[in-house]
């Protein structure tokens, strides 16, 4: 980002805003406070040149900066980021405005809302020929459109919204005070002009202050602007940089549809863009951080996601910061509902991004302890496979099955661990046991068909021996009947 940008720029009557400039407010998350320097273009060129040079001098004591380049273009407003800070005030973002007008009166009355703080730079004292150039004051009041609004509820609305206002005079001869400049804006001119452009001044602002010490010390005359600028608020909206960023663009756009802003509707659609960028940055942070989370038991998981979601919900809230003096004003309850509804969207969206964290968790944790338990049983299958295993070195397989668990248990996570595990060794455990049972399963079949065998043939030994028993009785009995017949 460039040290200054030109925010806006004025062609054919129509306000151009630099893209570049909308993207970098965009991505200020601070409240804002910005200080416009104010000169004009004027026929009477010393008065510009005086003018010109007081004002680039307090922008170089603003800004630290030694050598600044004056801001000639009539129709222009140059941006600087500065480093200042408030006392006081934590997140803000303070700018310096340079602005340079002739007669675009949107011009000016966009630097009206969105400065907190007016500085108009006059030379030696306040008279009628320094007032003239800031006659612009005169077309404020007819720049914008107000719903229902008479001549005194728009004055109103312009005096309480309206920019401080400092007139400096650093290069006085007299030491004035602020008696002195009321006196000035009260007091009658022969010029219709200038009266009506003092009653304006006197109308619109409501915090005026001179400055106008010749021997000021820089570093006193910026704490005594700082003293007078706060947060840039409208009707109690607080504006940070996406939001000043949103309402330039929309206040343009509008101009330039050759139509006066209308300020509620730019008001709602201010709020309305904070709603959708709160909600989109909540959101942001939400995906980001869960998305981050690694697999893992759903009794560690679960605490981790509702710690981002509870941060969530609060950069979510921050909304109301912006916005407090709005949500509590009866005319904006439509943009209080909305933030509670745009809330419960987002927690519906928490609840469904988790639920499918929590389910792609275990999804993922199952692929990687069954991708563990296949890669630490390989040691072990590849045994089984070789016939490694054997009944008589049972141990080995025991102390192969040891080690594999211990590997696996050290290693796997998730809430799909032991059901893995035990799927797993519903498959493969038995494997090697199996191979043991049948073959000594097989052996006893075999030792058993044996001992039948054995048996049987015991059998048949001993029914042979009785039949032989039987053959030689048979057979003495023969011999003894012949030996009869002999006699």
């Amino acid at each position: 980002m460039s040290e200054s940008f030109n925010l806006i720029s004025s062609e054919d009557n129509k306000l151009i805003v630099n893209n570049e400039a909308l993207e970098y407010l965009k991505s200020i998350k601070e409240k804002v406070i910005i200080i416009g320097l104010i000169s004009t273009t004027n026929d009477d060129n010393d008065i510009k040149f005086n003018s010109d040079s007081i004002k680039i001098s307090l922008l170089s004591n603003l800004l630290n900066i030694k050598d600044i380049s004056p801001n000639h273009s009539p129709q222009n407003m140059i941006l600087y980021p500065t480093y200042l800070e408030k006392e006081n005030f934590n997140n803000t973002k303070i700018f310096v405005l340079d602005i340079n007008i002739s007669n675009n009166k949107h011009l000016f009355s966009l630097c009206f809302f969105i400065c907190s703080l007016f500085v108009f730079c006059f030379n030696e004292n306040i008279n009628s020929t320094e007032l003239k150039k800031f006659d612009i004051i005169n077309s404020l009041f007819g720049t914008i459109k107000l719903k229902s609004k008479n001549d005194a509820q728009k004055l109103n609305f312009f005096s309480e919204n309206s920019p401080k206002l400092i007139f400096y005079i650093p290069n006085s001869k007299s030491s004035f005070n602020n008696y002195y400049l009321e006196e000035q804006l009260s007091k009658k001119e022969n010029n219709k002009d200038i009266d009506l452009l003092k009653e304006n001044i006197s109308k619109y602002f409501q915090k005026k202050e001179l400055i106008s010490e010749n021997s000021e010390k820089n570093i006193i005359l910026i704490q005594k602007i700082l003293e007078k600028a706060n947060p840039k608020e409208i009707n109690g909206k607080l504006f940070d940089g996406n939001a000043l960023a949103f309402f330039v663009q929309n206040f343009c756009e509008m101009h330039n549809k050759k139509i006066n802003p209308d300020f509620e509707l730019l008001l709602g659609n201010v709020i309305y863009n904070d709603l959708q960028t709160f909600k989109i940055r909540s959101l942001k942070y939400f995906e980001d951080n869960i998305n981050s989370l690694e697999n893992d038991n759903e009794e560690i998981l679960i605490p981790k996601i509702y710690d981002i979601k509870l941060k969530s919900i609060e950069i979510y809230n921050n909304i109301q910061s912006l916005n407090y003096k709005i949500f509590n004003k009866l005319e904006y309850n439509e943009y209080k509902s909305s933030f509670i509804s745009m809330k419960k969207e987002l927690e519906n969206k928490f609840t469904e991004l988790e639920n499918k964290k929590l389910i792609n968790n275990l999804k993922k944790s199952e692929l990687i302890c069954n991708e563990l338990l296949n890669k630490h049983y390989e040691i072990i299958n590849k045994k089984i496979i070789n016939g490694e295993y054997t009944k008589e070195n049972t141990d080995e397989y025991m102390k192969d099955y040891e080690n594999f668990l211990n590997a696996y248990e050290k290693e796997a996570k998730g809430n799909n661990k032991i059901k893995c595990l035990i799927n797993f060794l519903e498959i493969h455990k038995p494997k090697y046991f199996k191979n043991l049972l049948f073959n000594e399963n097989k052996k006893i079949e075999e030792d058993k068909n044996i001992e039948e065998l054995k048996n049987k043939l015991n059998r048949k030994k001993r029914e042979i021996i009785n039949l032989r028993e039987q053959i030689d009785k048979i057979q003495d009995d023969i011999n003894k009947q012949q030996t009869l017949v002999n006699l």
